[in-house]
């Protein structure tokens, strides 16, 4: 940009033009500022541009000033800004699109604290002492693998690469029985990264279990945020020193040369840095402060704007003790919705980050195997956003089986289409609130299992925060329908352990059959690890019918039916019937006083007595009476026999009473 100055010569440079509220006495007026990158902290001079914007009178006679609006008001020259000076580095360190909802006084506070600490958006300096990477490849031999050729122009790209790793002091020259080859791979805006292939090295290293956290968990955390920063360290593998350095020699066309900072492609790099990172988050100092952290990549999160300036103060405080630099090219200050992990985050909960819907609504239809797989573990990022995923999924899942023929036929293309629709129609999740109870929906198709934690005071009201949902087992499939609800709710409580645990927890399923296991004194088999599993939560199950099941839209089963009351004497009876279909089993039972007159209140409205009849065992399906009995060995509801069929049903045939 060409700009004259003031003694008539012209410069030719990159400028910042920004907006700054001039603050005299009383008078606010908006100026707009021209600045240089190599003055960011000269004086400013107000000339007559801001005489004549501001309306100002000034008389020299008198050594006073006022305006033309209000020249009752005078002044004296001398009077004094009450501002603090603002530094120009701190304006240029923040964006205009960033702090867009502040007030002008919050922007200059926001501002002044990025000024104060500029020194940790500074190149990289001295390596953090708070971390070493060790390459143990126990008594292993040296391994050395020959140069990749490569091309005139790639090797003037990797000389220019060398130079800028020698001069940040990040490599050395070496001589080493160790090396591994250099190459360069092109990036989306047509340059190329330099890497070094280490994958012999890391055959022979030996595995650092140290865990990285987990993206679900980590997201559980952004309840609060209505003020966000987002920070990423620069280059943050290079702010870790390498202790094994021979082990990290690469061989070029211009010599040797090894890290002495930690390089990218090293197999535990990721564990070593997570480590550095959480022994960041635990200093007493970021006690009060909710910061994610996954590798280089910060986010830190505030429920106001006051609170968040202390909280990126300590955070900033705590950079400057473990030496780490952050990037200020990638980051972004006081936002009401970020960009974290492929998510985008807000105040009203979190959402697929759109260019990785995008980039799954481009791709095409498989052709092959390997297509199928990259288009499923694309997918599998967003399950949580998809009700019933595993369910709508089934049928790509079934061609990446070893024993399965690939053919692409109407099923798989339908469950290619709906995948892509459900990702377009995605519903923004809520975070959670633990001071109210959760709501579990569960629900079990003849092939997959469902489930969805929400929270809300009532139904329509009912918001999700997470969708869950596999594949049932080739044994699970020959569970009954009852134990394929139990282990819903079983597996569903496991899945979301990390919300729930220590919190009341409401259960609602279409199988009214639940609320009798789950309570039974005595039961059997894999109903005994089921229910112990689930005594550690507090739990309350509650009967929905299938159409006010939301899960249960979808996997389509016949309704079952309530809760019951009585103290009439009905004998259950266990026992191997002939075959009798449903209406002719529901003629007879309504033909029975006793039978009758349970079916009637299960089937009513009377909530005490449909409680008491299913506290009992007793449930209805198809219109047919069963009921659990914990006299019983099996875990296989029993068909309550009218007595019109009794004698039919026992010829031949052992009765339990």
């Amino acid at each position: 940009m060409s700009v004259k100055l003031a003694d008539g010569t012209v410069r030719n440079t990159e400028v910042l033009l920004t907006s700054v509220n001039v603050e005299l006495c009383s008078l606010i007026v908006p100026i707009e500022f021209i600045i240089f990158p190599d003055a960011l902290y000269n004086e400013t001079l107000l000339g007559i541009d801001f005489i004549t914007k501001a309306q100002l009178v000034v008389d020299f006679s008198n050594m006073t000033w006022f305006t033309a609006k209000s020249p009752q008001d005078i002044h004296p020259l001398s009077c004094e800004i009450p501002r603090k000076p603002i530094s120009c580095a701190s304006i240029n360190l923040l964006r205009d699109d960033e702090g867009r909802y502040l007030s002008e006084s919050e922007r200059m506070r926001l501002a002044d604290v990025l000024c104060e600490y500029a020194d940790i958006f500074e190149e990289v300096g001295e390596p953090t002492p708070f971390a070493e990477h060790r390459i143990d490849t126990g008594d292993h031999p040296p391994i050395a693998v020959p140069p990749y050729r490569l091309t005139p122009a790639k090797k003037e790209i990797m000389r220019a690469e060398l130079d800028q790793m020698l001069a940040a002091d990040v490599i050395e020259e070496c001589e080493s029985a160790w090396s591994a080859p250099c190459v360069l791979v092109p990036k989306s805006n047509g340059t190329y990264r330099f890497c070094v292939d280490y994958r012999k090295l890391n055959v022979v290293t030996k595995t650092d279990s140290y865990p990285m956290p987990r993206i679900d968990e980590l997201l559980q955390f952004t309840n609060k945020g209505c003020v966000m920063t987002s920070l990423d360290l620069r280059n943050g593998y290079w702010q870790v020193m390498t202790l094994d350095r021979d082990k990290t020699a690469f061989v070029t066309p211009f010599g040797t040369y090894r890290f002495k900072r930690m390089p990218f492609g090293l197999k535990n790099a990721p564990a070593t840095f997570q480590r550095l990172i959480d022994r960041f988050r635990a200093g007493a100092s970021l006690q009060d402060v909710t910061i994610l952290a996954y590798l280089d990549d910060l986010l830190v999160i505030s429920d106001s704007f006051d609170k968040h300036l202390l909280d990126l103060r300590a955070v900033f405080d705590r950079l400057r003790v473990f030496k780490l630099r952050a990037n200020r090219d990638k980051r972004s200050f006081t936002r009401e919705q970020v960009k974290y992990l492929g998510h985008v985050i807000s105040q009203e909960g979190i959402s697929p980050d759109d260019d990785k819907v995008r980039a799954v609504l481009d791709m095409k239809e498989p052709n092959n195997l390997q297509q199928l797989r990259t288009f499923l573990q694309t997918c599998s990022w967003f399950r949580k956003f998809i009700p019933d995923f595993a369910r709508v999924s089934e049928p790509l899942t079934r061609l990446t089986r070893k024993s399965q023929t690939w053919i692409w036929g109407s099923d798989q293309a339908g469950a290619f289409k709906s995948l892509k629709e459900l990702l377009t129609t995605a519903p923004i999740l809520i975070q959670p609130d633990y001071s109210k109870p959760f709501i579990l929906r569960t629900d079990a198709s003849n092939f997959a299992l469902g489930a969805c934690l929400l929270q809300g005071e009532s139904p329509p009201d009912e918001r999700p925060i997470e969708y869950a949902s596999r594949l049932l087992t080739p044994a699970e499939r020959n569970y009954s329908t009852t134990e394929r609800e139990a282990l819903a709710v079983v597996w569903a409580v496991e899945r979301f352990r990390g919300y729930i645990d220590g919190h009341q927890v409401c259960v609602r399923s279409d199988h009214q059959p639940l609320k009798w296991l789950f309570s039974v004194k005595s039961p059997s088999g894999r109903l005994v690890r089921w229910a112990l599993k689930l005594q550690a939560y507090n739990l309350q199950i509650e009967y929905t019918p299938g159409k006010a099941n939301v899960i249960a839209d979808t996997l389509s089963r016949p309704v079952i039916g309530s809760d019951a009351s009585s103290d009439c004497e009905v004998c259950p009876v266990s026992v191997d019937v002939p075959h009798w279909d449903a209406t002719t089993t529901r003629d007879a039972q309504m033909s029975d006083p006793e039978v009758s007159k349970i079916i009637t209140d299960l089937e009513g409205t009377d909530e005490l007595s449909i409680s008491r009849w299913s506290e009992r065992g007793y449930f209805l399906a198809q219109g047919v009476l069963y009921r659990y009995s914990e006299d019983s060995e099996s875990e296989e509801p029993q068909l309550v026999i009218p007595a019109s069929l009794r004698s039919k049903s026992a010829n031949g045939t052992k009765l339990q009473i």
